[in-house]
């Protein structure tokens, strides 16, 4: 039997990692790239462009990158790990310390 376990600090860790991530783009957007999007208004004026269209897009695109990231962490936070963390108390609850434990590594799931 192939055998692929991960444990509650490995979905902690990702879910970490993914917080930091969203953090990070949300600054980069908000103190780099819209920055230079407002720098390059004139330009985008002299070549006949809308820069309201073109900021619109840019907003419009980053939220709804902000937002599937919101969806994926609090999956992963308010289901995935939860759901990881009471399993494994209920089987210990259910079936004694020693026993729990053997069945936790036997399913994968600690």
């Amino acid at each position: 039997m192939d055998k692929n376990a991960i444990t509650t600090a490995e979905l902690r860790s990702v879910l970490n990692s993914l917080k930091t991530q969203r953090e990070s783009i949300r600054y980069e957007y908000n103190n780099n790239i819209k920055r230079v999007l407002d720098s390059s208004s004139q330009c985008f004026s002299v070549a006949g462009l809308d820069y309201s269209t073109i900021i619109e897009t840019f907003n419009d695109t980053f939220a709804t990158m902000d937002k599937n990231f919101e969806n994926l962490i609090d999956v992963l936070e308010n289901n995935v790990i939860r759901n990881y963390t009471e399993l494994v108390a209920a089987i210990r609850k259910m079936f004694g310390k020693s026993f729990a434990d053997k069945l936790i590594n036997l399913l994968g799931i600690n």
